[in-house]
């Protein structure tokens, strides 16, 4: 979810506005970038900061990395 042009998590899928999904995956993630995914699911044209959903992603990778559970079925509601 865009809020304040900074994609942000919203992991109880409770912000208003337009949402979108992504596997919690660094993949995942650059492949968004690389496709400029955020901007079209979410409808606007602006630039949107990705530096607090990086870290989200990161934290929740990590996370699970220590726990042994895969991650690739996760995925984090934005």
């Amino acid at each position: 979810m865009a809020h304040n042009s900074e994609l942000v998590a919203d992991e109880a899928a409770v912000l208003p506005g337009r949402g979108a999904y992504l596997h919690a995956t660094e993949r995942c993630f650059q492949n968004a970038l690389k496709r400029r995914a955020f901007g079209r699911a979410l409808r606007t044209e602006s630039q949107l900061d990705t530096g607090v959903l990086r870290e989200k992603l990161q934290t929740s990778v990590n996370n699970e990395s220590l726990n042994n559970e895969t991650v690739s079925k996760d995925t984090v509601n934005i």
